[in-house]
């Protein structure tokens, strides 16, 4: 879950954005809104590390991306029009948990690999 929450955030250090506003959660906002190349690579490389250190790297590719589910249901119900577009939005977090799906498919893969070699 936190991996998802980093990899989007922490390019807002890094990356200067158009700050965008929002009824509660203005900061997750603009880092949805000014994703970069940084974000997928974070998804994609936090993955890997779910897929090395833990046992069902898809379902825990899957939560990555919960927060933001979570933060677009509060923001809706502080403000009903704030997410027109929700379905929209929440397919578009779906498609990023890919990303770190795939890497923890491929973190799972490398660390059989590397066992399997071991013995």
């Amino acid at each position: 879950m936190f991996v998802g929450l980093i990899a989007v955030l922490l390019p807002l250090a890094f990356v200067p954005m158009k700050a965008y506003d929002s009824p509660v959660f203005p900061l997750v906002r603009t880092a949805i809104e000014g994703m970069t190349p940084f974000t997928y690579v974070g998804l994609l490389a936090g993955g890997v590390l779910i897929g090395w250190l833990c046992r069902n790297p898809v379902i825990l590719g899957f939560v990555t991306m919960l927060p933001f589910y979570a933060f677009a249901v509060v923001e809706i119900l502080v403000d009903p029009g704030s997410h027109k577009l929700w379905l929209i939005e929440f397919t578009i977090y779906f498609a990023l948990s890919l990303l770190a799906v795939l890497g923890g498919a491929f973190g799972s893969w490398i660390k059989q690999l590397i066992y399997r070699h071991g013995d």
